[in-house]
């Protein structure tokens, strides 16, 4: 017998958006936003080999990151985040 979703439910679902893929086409980044325990929504940055499929997280915390764009070179990684406070723009380095 089929149930219906429950509330629960909604803390294992996550939303996958805004892919971006690197200069040299061998990556993409995306966010992966998510509703924590504490009932907030988080969102992350995550990084995936096209050639192995291999992904890794690469923001933590209980905060958005989010529109994530590469760089020229594909070296750094340019965000906005809300991790003090109020939204701003950040960089992360490979």
């Amino acid at each position: 017998m089929k149930r219906g979703i429950r509330a629960e439910d909604l803390y294992r679902l996550r939303f996958v958006s805004d892919p971006q893929v690197s200069p040299d086409g061998g990556r993409v980044v995306y966010t992966v936003k998510r509703i924590n325990k504490e009932k907030n929504y988080e969102s992350h940055l995550y990084i995936c080999s096209l050639s192995s499929g291999a992904s890794a997280q690469w923001t933590t915390g209980s905060h958005i990151d989010s529109y994530p764009r590469w760089s020229p070179d594909g070296k750094r990684i340019a965000f906005v985040s809300d991790r003090i406070g109020k939204k701003q723009i950040w960089i992360i380095s490979d």
